[in-house]
């Protein structure tokens, strides 16, 4: 992701998302598709899931 200011100072933004479990794996769903999206159009999002076999998973 890239902001830019009016002041003409740019800077990037990582997203670091991290995944831990007592055991087992965990599994994250599709993404969706891609898409083009022009305005005044509202993008539309696929929400994200998420698996484990040990249960109790939440996407916050």
């Amino acid at each position: 992701m890239k902001a830019t200011t009016t002041k003409r100072l740019s800077g990037f933004l990582l997203m670091i998302i991290l995944i831990t479990t007592a055991s087992g794996q965990v599994s994250i769903g599709s993404p969706g598709l891609n898409s083009t999206i022009e305005c005044p159009a509202v993008p539309v999002f696929t929400a994200p899931t998420a698996s484990s076999a040990c249960g109790g998973v939440s996407v916050n």
